[in-house]
Protein backbone atom coordinates (compact mmCIF):
# COMPACT_ATOMS: atom_id res chain seq x y z
CA UNK A 1 0.00 0.00 0.00
CA UNK A 2 1.41 3.28 -1.27
CA UNK A 3 2.25 5.66 1.60
CA UNK A 4 1.84 8.99 -0.31
CA UNK A 5 -1.92 7.78 -0.57
CA UNK A 6 -4.69 10.18 0.76
CA UNK A 7 -7.56 8.66 2.72
CA UNK A 8 -9.64 8.87 5.87
CA UNK A 9 -10.74 8.84 8.84
CA UNK A 10 -11.03 7.25 12.63
CA UNK A 11 -9.31 6.11 15.63
CA UNK A 12 -10.01 5.08 18.76
CA UNK A 13 -7.38 3.25 20.52
CA UNK A 14 -3.86 3.57 21.93
CA UNK A 15 -0.31 2.57 22.40
CA UNK A 16 3.23 4.07 22.45
CA UNK A 17 6.25 2.73 21.77
CA UNK A 18 10.33 2.92 21.55
CA UNK A 19 11.89 0.87 18.38
CA UNK A 20 14.62 -0.80 19.10
CA UNK A 21 17.41 -2.12 16.19
CA UNK A 22 19.81 -4.97 16.87
CA UNK A 23 23.43 -3.63 17.26
CA UNK A 24 26.18 -5.42 15.67
CA UNK A 25 29.00 -6.91 17.56
CA UNK A 26 33.04 -7.59 16.82
CA UNK A 27 32.01 -11.58 16.17
CA UNK A 28 32.80 -10.88 12.60
CA UNK A 29 35.84 -9.43 13.09
CA UNK A 30 37.35 -12.13 15.40
CA UNK A 31 35.97 -14.65 12.91
CA UNK A 32 38.30 -13.62 10.62
CA UNK A 33 35.78 -10.53 8.65
CA UNK A 34 36.74 -7.69 7.63
CA UNK A 35 34.68 -5.32 10.25
CA UNK A 36 31.89 -3.34 8.86
CA UNK A 37 32.48 0.34 8.25
CA UNK A 38 30.89 3.04 11.15
CA UNK A 39 28.09 3.65 9.27
CA UNK A 40 27.03 0.01 8.00
CA UNK A 41 27.09 -0.56 11.71
CA UNK A 42 24.68 2.47 12.57
CA UNK A 43 22.45 1.26 9.52
CA UNK A 44 19.63 -0.43 10.85
CA UNK A 45 18.69 -3.87 9.57
CA UNK A 46 15.80 -3.70 7.48
CA UNK A 47 12.81 -6.28 6.61
CA UNK A 48 11.04 -5.86 3.56
CA UNK A 49 7.44 -7.66 2.78
CA UNK A 50 7.24 -9.74 -0.62
CA UNK A 51 4.31 -7.25 -1.82
CA UNK A 52 1.73 -5.14 0.05
CA UNK A 53 0.54 -5.55 3.27
CA UNK A 54 -2.99 -5.80 3.34
CA UNK A 55 -5.43 -6.80 6.35
CA UNK A 56 -6.84 -9.61 6.39
CA UNK A 57 -11.03 -10.62 7.60
CA UNK A 58 -10.91 -10.31 11.22
CA UNK A 59 -10.18 -6.68 10.99
CA UNK A 60 -13.04 -6.13 8.86
CA UNK A 61 -16.60 -7.64 8.01
CA UNK A 62 -15.12 -9.87 4.93
CA UNK A 63 -12.48 -10.51 2.91
CA UNK A 64 -12.69 -10.25 -0.87
CA UNK A 65 -11.00 -10.85 -4.42
CA UNK A 66 -12.69 -9.49 -7.41
CA UNK A 67 -16.69 -10.24 -7.36
CA UNK A 68 -16.27 -12.83 -4.31
CA UNK A 69 -16.47 -12.02 -0.67
CA UNK A 70 -15.81 -14.17 2.57
CA UNK A 71 -17.49 -13.36 5.57
CA UNK A 72 -18.14 -15.60 8.68
CA UNK A 73 -21.96 -16.05 9.08
CA UNK A 74 -24.41 -15.16 12.62
CA UNK A 75 -26.44 -17.70 13.06
CA UNK A 76 -24.87 -20.55 15.33
CA UNK A 77 -24.55 -24.35 13.86
CA UNK A 78 -23.65 -26.75 15.93
CA UNK A 79 -21.73 -24.08 18.62
CA UNK A 80 -19.97 -22.33 15.89
CA UNK A 81 -20.63 -19.95 12.65
CA UNK A 82 -20.13 -21.07 8.97
CA UNK A 83 -17.93 -19.51 6.64
CA UNK A 84 -19.69 -18.22 3.55
CA UNK A 85 -18.90 -16.68 0.00
CA UNK A 86 -21.52 -14.22 -1.23
CA UNK A 87 -21.44 -13.02 -5.32
CA UNK A 88 -21.10 -9.40 -4.79
CA UNK A 89 -22.90 -9.23 -8.34
CA UNK A 90 -26.08 -10.99 -7.19
CA UNK A 91 -25.65 -11.30 -3.37
CA UNK A 92 -26.03 -14.80 -3.41
CA UNK A 93 -24.74 -17.47 -0.49
CA UNK A 94 -23.25 -20.07 -0.13
CA UNK A 95 -21.66 -22.29 2.97
CA UNK A 96 -17.55 -22.69 2.30
CA UNK A 97 -17.57 -25.87 1.99
CA UNK A 98 -17.22 -28.44 -1.13
CA UNK A 99 -17.52 -31.53 1.01
CA UNK A 100 -19.68 -33.90 -1.01
CA UNK A 101 -22.98 -34.87 0.53
CA UNK A 102 -22.24 -31.90 3.55
CA UNK A 103 -25.54 -30.95 5.01
CA UNK A 104 -24.11 -27.78 6.72
CA UNK A 105 -25.75 -28.49 9.76
CA UNK A 106 -22.93 -29.59 12.04
CA UNK A 107 -18.97 -29.24 13.07
CA UNK A 108 -18.34 -31.78 10.64
CA UNK A 109 -18.81 -29.33 7.52
CA UNK A 110 -15.53 -28.14 6.00
CA UNK A 111 -17.06 -23.76 6.96
CA UNK A 112 -17.39 -24.66 10.39
CA UNK A 113 -15.63 -22.34 13.03
CA UNK A 114 -15.95 -22.63 16.51
CA UNK A 115 -17.81 -20.03 18.57
CA UNK A 116 -15.67 -17.74 20.14
CA UNK A 117 -12.48 -18.06 18.58
CA UNK A 118 -10.65 -15.47 16.43
CA UNK A 119 -10.61 -16.67 12.36
CA UNK A 120 -9.13 -15.32 9.19
CA UNK A 121 -9.23 -15.63 6.16
CA UNK A 122 -6.98 -14.46 3.01
CA UNK A 123 -7.60 -14.76 -0.37
CA UNK A 124 -4.00 -15.47 -2.02
CA UNK A 125 -2.29 -13.92 -5.67
CA UNK A 126 -2.59 -17.75 -7.07
CA UNK A 127 -6.29 -18.33 -6.50
CA UNK A 128 -6.24 -20.31 -3.23
CA UNK A 129 -6.83 -19.12 0.03
CA UNK A 130 -5.16 -19.53 4.03
CA UNK A 131 -7.80 -19.94 6.48
CA UNK A 132 -5.94 -19.18 10.07
CA UNK A 133 -7.89 -20.08 13.51
CA UNK A 134 -7.50 -21.31 16.76
CA UNK A 135 -9.71 -24.14 18.88
CA UNK A 136 -8.64 -23.18 22.66
CA UNK A 137 -10.24 -20.94 24.90
CA UNK A 138 -8.84 -17.04 25.36
CA UNK A 139 -5.24 -18.33 27.45
CA UNK A 140 -4.99 -21.51 26.79
CA UNK A 141 -1.59 -22.48 24.77
CA UNK A 142 -3.62 -24.38 22.23
CA UNK A 143 -2.06 -24.18 18.67
CA UNK A 144 -3.64 -22.37 16.07
CA UNK A 145 -4.85 -24.58 12.59
CA UNK A 146 -3.32 -23.18 9.04
CA UNK A 147 -5.09 -24.34 6.29
CA UNK A 148 -4.86 -23.39 2.04
CA UNK A 149 -8.01 -24.23 0.67
CA UNK A 150 -8.91 -23.96 -2.85
CA UNK A 151 -12.23 -21.53 -3.91
CA UNK A 152 -14.54 -24.04 -3.54
CA UNK A 153 -13.44 -24.72 0.26
CA UNK A 154 -11.74 -27.94 -0.36
CA UNK A 155 -8.69 -28.45 2.27
CA UNK A 156 -5.27 -28.70 0.31
CA UNK A 157 -2.73 -28.67 2.83
CA UNK A 158 -3.27 -28.02 6.58
CA UNK A 159 -0.42 -27.12 9.19
CA UNK A 160 -0.51 -26.74 12.86
CA UNK A 161 1.05 -23.48 14.14
CA UNK A 162 2.83 -22.88 17.78
CA UNK A 163 0.52 -21.51 19.80
CA UNK A 164 0.41 -17.75 19.69
CA UNK A 165 -2.27 -15.42 20.81
CA UNK A 166 -4.48 -13.97 17.70
CA UNK A 167 -5.30 -10.37 18.88
CA UNK A 168 -5.61 -7.44 16.72
CA UNK A 169 -5.31 -7.45 12.88
CA UNK A 170 -3.78 -9.95 11.02
CA UNK A 171 -1.74 -8.92 7.27
CA UNK A 172 -0.91 -10.29 4.27
CA UNK A 173 1.61 -9.91 1.20
CA UNK A 174 0.55 -13.32 0.16
CA UNK A 175 3.39 -15.52 0.93
CA UNK A 176 3.00 -14.72 4.63
CA UNK A 177 0.29 -14.36 7.10
CA UNK A 178 1.80 -11.69 10.02
CA UNK A 179 0.11 -10.98 13.14
CA UNK A 180 1.51 -8.64 15.65
CA UNK A 181 1.57 -10.04 19.12
CA UNK A 182 1.74 -8.46 22.75
CA UNK A 183 3.89 -9.59 25.49
CA UNK A 184 3.74 -8.24 28.77
CA UNK A 185 6.99 -7.73 31.04
CA UNK A 186 7.10 -8.02 34.71
CA UNK A 187 9.28 -5.18 35.17
CA UNK A 188 8.27 -1.87 37.12
CA UNK A 189 7.76 0.39 33.88
CA UNK A 190 5.45 -2.33 33.02
CA UNK A 191 7.14 -2.48 29.19
CA UNK A 192 5.31 -4.22 26.70
CA UNK A 193 7.10 -5.60 23.69
CA UNK A 194 4.96 -5.55 20.29
CA UNK A 195 6.37 -8.56 18.50
CA UNK A 196 5.61 -9.12 14.56
CA UNK A 197 5.38 -12.58 13.45
CA UNK A 198 5.39 -13.97 10.36
CA UNK A 199 3.84 -17.61 9.69
CA UNK A 200 4.39 -19.24 6.13
CA UNK A 201 2.35 -19.73 2.86
CA UNK A 202 5.17 -21.04 1.24
CA UNK A 203 4.91 -25.15 0.27
CA UNK A 204 8.64 -25.57 1.45
CA UNK A 205 7.79 -23.96 5.16
CA UNK A 206 4.30 -23.55 5.63
CA UNK A 207 3.08 -23.05 9.05
CA UNK A 208 6.49 -22.36 9.94
CA UNK A 209 6.76 -18.95 12.01
CA UNK A 210 8.82 -16.28 12.99
CA UNK A 211 9.64 -13.12 14.30
CA UNK A 212 10.40 -10.31 11.92
CA UNK A 213 10.42 -7.32 13.93
CA UNK A 214 9.46 -6.24 17.74
CA UNK A 215 9.13 -2.45 19.14
CA UNK A 216 8.73 -1.50 23.28
CA UNK A 217 6.36 0.80 24.45
CA UNK A 218 5.14 1.41 27.87
CA UNK A 219 1.07 1.60 27.04
CA UNK A 220 -1.08 -0.14 24.90
CA UNK A 221 -1.43 1.07 21.25
CA UNK A 222 -4.00 0.41 18.70
CA UNK A 223 -3.26 -0.59 15.03
CA UNK A 224 -5.74 -0.03 12.81
CA UNK A 225 -5.44 -2.14 10.48
CA UNK A 226 -3.41 -0.12 7.69
CA UNK A 227 -0.15 -0.48 6.79
CA UNK A 228 2.50 2.13 4.11
CA UNK A 229 4.75 1.00 2.39
CA UNK A 230 7.59 1.70 5.34
CA UNK A 231 5.65 -0.27 7.92
CA UNK A 232 2.44 -0.91 10.30
CA UNK A 233 0.22 2.63 11.58
CA UNK A 234 -0.47 2.81 14.91
CA UNK A 235 -1.91 5.45 18.03
CA UNK A 236 -2.03 6.40 21.51
CA UNK A 237 -4.69 8.89 22.62
CA UNK A 238 -6.74 10.19 25.75
CA UNK A 239 -10.44 9.65 26.12
CA UNK A 240 -12.85 11.78 27.33
CA UNK A 241 -16.41 9.94 28.22
CA UNK A 242 -19.12 11.48 26.59
CA UNK A 243 -23.02 11.18 26.29
CA UNK A 244 -24.61 7.91 26.52
CA UNK A 245 -21.01 6.07 27.59
CA UNK A 246 -19.51 7.33 23.92
CA UNK A 247 -15.39 7.70 23.94
CA UNK A 248 -14.03 11.11 23.01
CA UNK A 249 -10.63 10.81 21.42
CA UNK A 250 -9.27 14.15 22.48
CA UNK A 251 -5.06 14.76 21.46
CA UNK A 252 -3.06 11.76 20.71
CA UNK A 253 -0.15 11.16 18.62
CA UNK A 254 0.09 8.75 15.39
CA UNK A 255 2.92 6.68 15.11
CA UNK A 256 4.41 4.54 11.79
CA UNK A 257 6.24 0.86 13.29
CA UNK A 258 8.32 0.48 10.87
CA UNK A 259 9.95 -2.12 9.17
CA UNK A 260 13.49 -1.11 10.50
CA UNK A 261 12.04 -1.15 14.24
CA UNK A 262 12.07 2.82 14.28
CA UNK A 263 9.08 4.45 15.31
CA UNK A 264 8.66 7.73 13.78
CA UNK A 265 5.99 10.36 14.34
CA UNK A 266 3.75 11.06 11.32
CA UNK A 267 1.21 13.56 13.11
CA UNK A 268 0.28 14.91 16.48
CA UNK A 269 -2.96 16.47 17.83
CA UNK A 270 -4.14 19.13 20.42
CA UNK A 271 -6.32 18.49 23.46
CA UNK A 272 -9.39 20.16 21.52
CA UNK A 273 -8.18 17.83 18.41
CA UNK A 274 -8.59 14.00 18.05
CA UNK A 275 -6.85 12.08 14.93
CA UNK A 276 -9.10 9.69 12.63
CA UNK A 277 -7.78 6.72 10.47
CA UNK A 278 -9.63 4.43 8.61
CA UNK A 279 -10.72 1.13 9.24
CA UNK A 280 -11.14 0.48 5.64
CA UNK A 281 -9.97 1.63 2.40
CA UNK A 282 -6.54 3.12 1.37
CA UNK A 283 -3.73 4.12 4.03
CA UNK A 284 -3.97 8.05 5.30
CA UNK A 285 -4.67 9.94 8.35
CA UNK A 286 -7.26 12.42 9.33
CA UNK A 287 -6.75 15.16 12.11
CA UNK A 288 -10.41 16.81 13.73
CA UNK A 289 -10.43 19.84 15.67
CA UNK A 290 -14.04 20.12 17.59
CA UNK A 291 -14.03 24.01 18.03
CA UNK A 292 -13.86 24.73 14.58
CA UNK A 293 -14.93 21.58 12.73
CA UNK A 294 -11.81 21.54 10.73
CA UNK A 295 -11.09 18.37 9.24
CA UNK A 296 -7.50 18.19 7.92
CA UNK A 297 -5.68 15.48 5.94
CA UNK A 298 -1.86 14.13 6.84
CA UNK A 299 0.31 13.38 4.20
CA UNK A 300 2.04 10.51 5.92
CA UNK A 301 5.16 10.50 4.42
CA UNK A 302 6.11 14.30 4.90
CA UNK A 303 3.90 15.12 7.85
CA UNK A 304 2.14 18.10 6.49
CA UNK A 305 -1.59 19.03 6.93
CA UNK A 306 -3.90 19.66 4.24
CA UNK A 307 -7.52 20.79 4.82
CA UNK A 308 -10.00 18.26 3.58
CA UNK A 309 -13.59 19.75 4.68
CA UNK A 310 -15.28 22.17 6.83
CA UNK A 311 -17.51 19.85 9.18
CA UNK A 312 -19.88 20.50 12.26
CA UNK A 313 -17.60 21.92 15.09
CA UNK A 314 -18.45 19.35 18.17
CA UNK A 315 -19.28 15.84 15.98
CA UNK A 316 -18.81 12.72 18.40
CA UNK A 317 -17.46 10.72 15.61
CA UNK A 318 -17.62 6.83 16.25
CA UNK A 319 -15.83 3.54 15.47
CA UNK A 320 -16.12 2.22 11.40
CA UNK A 321 -15.07 5.19 9.11
CA UNK A 322 -14.21 4.14 5.77
CA UNK A 323 -12.63 6.17 2.82
CA UNK A 324 -12.47 4.81 -0.78
CA UNK A 325 -12.15 6.72 -4.34
CA UNK A 326 -11.94 9.80 -2.65
CA UNK A 327 -15.05 9.88 -0.79
CA UNK A 328 -15.07 9.69 3.06
CA UNK A 329 -17.56 7.83 5.07
CA UNK A 330 -17.52 8.99 9.08
CA UNK A 331 -20.18 7.47 11.51
CA UNK A 332 -21.60 10.42 14.18
CA UNK A 333 -22.96 9.77 17.59
CA UNK A 334 -25.75 11.78 17.53
CA UNK A 335 -27.97 11.16 20.56
CA UNK A 336 -31.15 9.82 19.82
CA UNK A 337 -30.30 9.66 16.15
CA UNK A 338 -26.95 8.25 14.45
CA UNK A 339 -25.76 9.31 11.37
CA UNK A 340 -23.37 8.80 8.24
CA UNK A 341 -21.56 11.74 7.00
CA UNK A 342 -20.13 11.33 3.70
CA UNK A 343 -17.83 13.91 2.18
CA UNK A 344 -14.92 14.72 -0.42
CA UNK A 345 -11.80 17.28 -0.30
CA UNK A 346 -13.30 20.66 -0.55
CA UNK A 347 -16.56 19.42 -0.54
CA UNK A 348 -20.18 19.92 1.60
CA UNK A 349 -20.71 16.87 4.20
CA UNK A 350 -23.75 14.88 2.97
CA UNK A 351 -25.97 12.12 4.63
CA UNK A 352 -28.00 9.77 3.35
CA UNK A 353 -32.08 10.10 2.69
CA UNK A 354 -32.13 6.47 3.75
CA UNK A 355 -33.27 5.66 7.13
CA UNK A 356 -33.43 2.33 9.65
CA UNK A 357 -33.96 1.93 13.21
CA UNK A 358 -31.16 -0.68 14.66
CA UNK A 359 -30.97 -1.02 18.39
CA UNK A 360 -33.94 1.30 18.96
CA UNK A 361 -32.33 3.88 17.48
CA UNK A 362 -33.10 5.84 13.86
CA UNK A 363 -29.90 6.03 11.94
CA UNK A 364 -28.38 5.88 8.32
CA UNK A 365 -27.60 2.27 7.29
CA UNK A 366 -23.87 1.92 8.15
CA UNK A 367 -21.02 1.96 5.96
CA UNK A 368 -18.65 -0.78 7.26
CA UNK A 369 -16.44 -1.24 4.53
CA UNK A 370 -14.94 -0.45 0.95
CA UNK A 371 -15.11 -3.55 -1.67
CA UNK A 372 -13.25 -3.59 -4.91
CA UNK A 373 -14.52 -1.43 -7.66
CA UNK A 374 -15.49 1.50 -5.31
CA UNK A 375 -18.20 -0.51 -4.05
CA UNK A 376 -19.53 -0.35 -0.44
CA UNK A 377 -20.80 -2.77 2.16
CA UNK A 378 -23.52 -1.53 4.23
CA UNK A 379 -24.93 -2.74 7.27
CA UNK A 380 -28.73 -2.43 6.74
CA UNK A 381 -30.38 -3.77 9.70
CA UNK A 382 -30.39 -6.67 11.81
CA UNK A 383 -32.96 -9.62 11.40
CA UNK A 384 -34.18 -11.42 14.71
CA UNK A 385 -35.60 -14.70 14.61
CA UNK A 386 -36.09 -17.53 17.23
CA UNK A 387 -33.75 -20.59 17.10
CA UNK A 388 -33.61 -23.91 18.78
CA UNK A 389 -30.20 -25.13 20.17
CA UNK A 390 -28.94 -27.66 22.96
CA UNK A 391 -27.29 -25.62 26.21
CA UNK A 392 -24.46 -27.08 28.29
CA UNK A 393 -27.01 -29.35 29.51
CA UNK A 394 -27.93 -31.01 26.53
CA UNK A 395 -31.79 -29.63 26.65
CA UNK A 396 -33.37 -28.27 23.74
CA UNK A 397 -33.83 -24.81 24.35
CA UNK A 398 -35.28 -21.68 22.26
CA UNK A 399 -33.59 -18.67 22.13
CA UNK A 400 -34.08 -15.29 19.83
CA UNK A 401 -30.48 -14.90 17.82
CA UNK A 402 -30.31 -12.05 15.07
CA UNK A 403 -28.11 -11.81 12.07
CA UNK A 404 -26.94 -8.69 10.12
CA UNK A 405 -28.56 -7.67 6.86
CA UNK A 406 -25.75 -6.13 4.02
CA UNK A 407 -26.45 -4.22 0.86
CA UNK A 408 -23.60 -3.36 -1.89
CA UNK A 409 -23.79 0.41 -3.20
CA UNK A 410 -21.84 2.65 -5.23
CA UNK A 411 -21.13 5.77 -3.42
CA UNK A 412 -23.50 7.62 -5.73
CA UNK A 413 -26.50 5.08 -4.68
CA UNK A 414 -26.00 5.20 -0.81
CA UNK A 415 -25.62 8.91 -1.34
CA UNK A 416 -29.24 9.54 -3.09
CA UNK A 417 -31.01 6.53 -1.43
CA UNK A 418 -31.13 4.94 -4.93
CA UNK A 419 -32.98 1.60 -3.84
CA UNK A 420 -31.48 -0.43 -6.82
CA UNK A 421 -28.21 -1.48 -4.81
CA UNK A 422 -27.28 -5.37 -4.13
CA UNK A 423 -29.12 -7.27 -1.38
CA UNK A 424 -27.23 -9.64 0.53
CA UNK A 425 -29.42 -12.93 0.44
CA UNK A 426 -29.65 -13.63 4.32
CA UNK A 427 -28.83 -16.78 6.16
CA UNK A 428 -32.41 -18.07 6.94
CA UNK A 429 -32.61 -17.41 3.28
CA UNK A 430 -29.56 -19.20 1.56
Amino acid sequence: MNGKQKAAALLLGLLLLVGCGAAETDSTESAGYAPASQEQQAEPQRWRPAGSMMPVSGSSVCSTRGDTAWLKGDVQVDGGFLWQTVDLKTGEREVFCAKKGCTHTDRSCDGWLELGNDDYLCPLPDGTLALLYGRGLPGEEEPLTLELRDEAGRVLRSASVEPETLEGVIYSDGVGLYLVHREYSQTENGVITHVLVRISLESESFGQKQEIAHWENDSERFLPGICTENGVLAAKTAFEQGADGVRIPMGGVLYELAWDRSQPILAQAGERQALWLPHSGQAAAFRYDYDTGMLEQVDLETGEYTLFAQLQPGLLLTEGAVFTDGWLFCNVSGGAQDFTIAVQQGGQPQRSPMQIVLNGRQQSPVVRQALEGGRLLVQMDQNEFLEQYLDDDGKLTEGVTSEFLWGIFTPEQYLNGDTSYIMVESEREM
